[in-house]
């Protein structure tokens, strides 16, 4: 491919957040940033876990992610615990209220996406599906770690 391809392909994936910011602020009602409800939602399908493996999965340094989720404590989504086999681990969680909010954020987000989609036709619905599906599938193919595949 020419160079002027790959410009042309980059920028058209740096705009792409443009089309799906708007979602964001209307699904946290701005009591939580996009860091925050990412962090959320990945405590959400987990028990409990430690500052390194979420700084690692989501790819958020120690100290971001420590501001994080002081912010989070602060705001009672989240609390910290210690290790019951490790003292000196410290455990992240969802609290309860964390876990019913997550869950309202999530619900609001599928149905502000369901409302964009059903003003495609189907065809263009289908097309978008499958482009998503195929980005999907070779960036898993050309991830740089093994443990960034689903």
């Amino acid at each position: 491919m020419k160079k002027e391809e790959y410009q042309k392909l980059a920028k058209s994936i740096f705009e792409m957040p443009h089309y799906f910011k708007r979602f964001g602020k209307q699904l946290s009602n701005n009591r939580v940033n996009f860091f925050e409800m990412h962090l959320l939602s990945y405590l959400s399908h987990e028990k409990e876990l430690s500052m390194t493996i979420i700084s690692n999965k989501l790819h958020i340094s120690k100290p971001n992610l420590t501001a994080i989720v002081d912010k989070l404590v602060k705001e009672g989504y989240v609390q910290r615990k210690f290790d019951e086999s490790d003292r000196r681990l410290i455990l992240i969680e969802l609290t309860e209220k964390g876990q019913e909010y997550q869950q309202e954020c999530s619900k609001a987000r599928y149905e502000s996406v369901a409302k964009m989609f059903e003003k495609f036709s189907d065809d263009d619905f289908i097309e978008f599906n499958k482009s998503i599906e195929t980005i999907t599938k070779i960036l898993n193919k050309y991830s740089e770690n093994e443990g960034e595949k689903k």
